[in-house]
């Protein structure tokens, strides 16, 4: 008998599979001289090559897919997830908060001296791109501050207003389950994909009573008496709850009404609604006759006392990639924060609208402060938290998940943003376009670079790879270098005695610090700050006119570290309110720029200047 050669399996695409069955076959003496290319046999050839390339895809397929690592389909990952008690982020509301104000005819005063907005009331705004999104309120807004006033006729109103109150994007929706004992493994399966799990409220009813359910993830915190209910995500992608089974939770007894409150969400979308109209109250409810009901947005006390707050915190539902990373690291943490990188996971896990985090405990301030945790939060659609965020986030995260004894701190990005001149030459022999066209591509791809590679902590602004990836595309590019200059925003307290501390967290050349915004002294000036090379700040004349006026701070040019003291009765021509806006420039010594703690590196403008070769 002929010996006949092993089958090899190096490759696993369909041509190489193919080349290997006619290797094997012609191993074979009685088909050594076949012709495998005939119109009949080849055929035959490439359906089993076919067959054997789609079993070695379904194959590879299903192993990507049973690993949180490699899989690519967000059913896989909600399966991963559940066998490690993660439960994936359902899209978020927008949300913002708003005074409500009712008006009602002195003849129509209730007598309860109050007035209550209920749940399931709505109003309306428009987002960031002028599409009409609707509000709801989800709890009863009791309104019990009583003023005397005029409607838009000058006849005598009582005005009631109460304490602000929190409205989300959405519809506000019922659903409702009747528990049945004859149906084996019956599952409550909350049949929307737009359910914010976060409004979620559960009630069930038996014989006209009803108790209030509350959701918990750690069956430690229960008992068989607890009202609580479980949630978890089916292959469908919707969310189920379920209950204790009267061992960590109350059961439902058979014949009781389950009733799902919750508010169904565009997400992302309702982001940016500043201004609020009232819309209707929910069906079968009244106010007194001829009320008029009013709702403002809270001012922006941090960024713009003069502007409402715009909504904010809306958030699509987890994707894959957020769910390849927050699945592992919530098994690792076990509803645990102590090192950094659990406070990073748990709060990209609770709040997905954060386009860069920085966590770093207190020791490695410059002044040392132990037993604090600081966090710098850059959210998606703007450069810094509201006060509203700050506060939900440490509620969210101090409260449940903090170590005792340990503080945390919130503290605003910083941008050094960075002036980049790129200078090149060109060789027009290798290309067709003209300098104009070229620089055009470069500004563009250098716009591009600041987008996808920089404007997030952590990140470096490497010439290197900066200029690599420019000249990537531009193979008529002979040589190309940037020039770099930073500068630096920087908030002063009006007649702030305090030193003021500006970290560039970059080596600086000395010579040249200034600042263009004007201050004014007394009634003189305008003066700018500027260095003396030396290590000494001064307040300067900025037109020249007296070249010194006093020493007003120092600058640590090795750790790029400015420091200063506004004499007292000095002012910011800029000044909004209580604080000013001081912009300090700075040419930075090296040509990469580092980033620490809360600074982050971006590009701020640029030009480009080529020559022909």
């Amino acid at each position: 008998m002929s010996s006949v050669n092993n089958f090899p399996v190096a490759g696993l695409n369909f041509d190489e599979i193919r080349a290997n069955f006619i290797k094997y076959m012609k191993g074979n003496p009685a088909y050594k001289d076949f012709n495998f290319n005939g119109a009949g046999i080849s055929q035959l050839v490439n359906l089993l090559a076919y067959n054997t390339h789609m079993q070695g895809f379904y194959t590879k397929m299903l192993m990507d897919e049973s690993f949180t690592d490699s899989a690519h389909t967000r059913p896989a990952l909600l399966s991963h997830a559940k066998r490690t008690g993660y439960t994936p982020g359902s899209k978020k509301c927008s949300q913002n908060q708003i005074t409500l104000s009712v008006s009602v005819p002195v003849a129509n005063d209730p007598t309860s001296q109050n007035i209550v907005v209920p749940a399931g009331s709505s109003l309306k705004s428009t987002n960031s791109k002028a599409d009409q999104r609707v509000f709801n309120l989800i709890e009863d807004a009791t309104l019990d501050q009583k003023s005397s006033g005029f409607d838009a006729q000058n006849n005598p109103v009582y005005i009631y207003t109460g304490a602000p109150i929190t409205v989300y994007e959405g519809a506000y929706t019922t659903y409702k389950f009747q528990v049945n004992n004859s149906t084996d493994n019956q599952k409550f399966i909350i049949p929307d994909l737009n359910i914010d799990t976060d409004t979620l409220k559960v009630s069930v009813t038996l014989g006209g009573l009803t108790d209030v359910y509350k959701t918990v993830a750690d069956i430690f915190e229960v008992d068989k008496d607890s009202f609580v209910y479980y949630l978890t995500t089916n292959y469908d992608q919707n969310y189920q709850i379920f209950f204790g089974q009267n061992i960590f939770g109350v059961q439902p007894q058979n014949t009781s009404v389950i009733t799902c409150k919750y508010v169904s969400t565009n997400g992302a979308s309702g982001n940016g609604a500043q201004n609020f109209k009232f819309n209707q109250l929910p069906q079968g409810t009244t106010l007194p006759l001829g009320a008029i009901v009013t709702a403002v947005a809270l001012p922006d006390n941090t960024y713009n006392p003069a502007v409402p707050t715009a909504s904010y915190g809306g958030m699509d539902v987890e994707d894959t990639e957020s769910l390849r990373f927050t699945i592992p690291h919530a098994w690792k943490r076990q509803n645990r924060i102590v090192t950094e990188s659990d406070y990073q996971s748990i709060i990209l896990e609770k709040f997905r609208n954060i386009d860069s985090l920085s966590v770093w405990g207190g020791e490695k301030n410059s002044v040392r402060q132990y037993g604090k945790v600081f966090l710098s939060i850059k959210p998606k659609f703007s450069d810094a938290l509201t006060a509203t965020a700050k506060q939900q986030i440490s509620d969210a995260i101090s409260g449940k998940f903090g170590v005792v004894g340990t503080d945390l701190l919130f503290m605003d990005p910083e941008f050094i943003d960075v002036d980049v001149s790129l200078v090149g030459e060109v060789n027009t022999l290798l290309t067709n376009d003209t300098l104009s066209i070229i620089q055009g591509r470069l500004l563009a791809d250098l716009d591009t670079y600041n987008t996808d590679v920089m404007n997030h902590f952590g990140t470096i602004l490497s010439d290197v790879n900066m200029l690599n990836y420019l000249m990537d595309d531009e193979p008529s590019i002979v040589t190309l270098f940037s020039v770099k200059n930073m500068h630096k925003n920087f908030t002063v307290l009006y007649q702030s005695t305090g030193t003021n501390v500006i970290t560039f967290s970059n080596p600086l050349v000395p010579g040249t610090i200034y600042t263009t915004s004007p201050i004014l002294y007394g009634l003189n000036g305008p003066y700018q700050m500027k260095d003396d090379g030396l290590g000494a700040l001064w307040l300067r004349d900025a037109n020249g006119a007296s070249p010194t006026l006093q020493a007003i701070g120092s600058v640590d040019y090795d750790q790029g570290i400015i420091r200063f003291v506004l004499p007292l009765f000095s002012t910011i021509q800029n000044y909004n309110g209580n604080s000013g806006v001081i912009t300090i420039y700075a040419k930075p010594l090296n040509p990469d720029i580092k980033t620490s703690l809360n600074n982050i590196v971006r590009i701020a403008s640029t030009t480009c200047t080529l020559t022909a070769q």
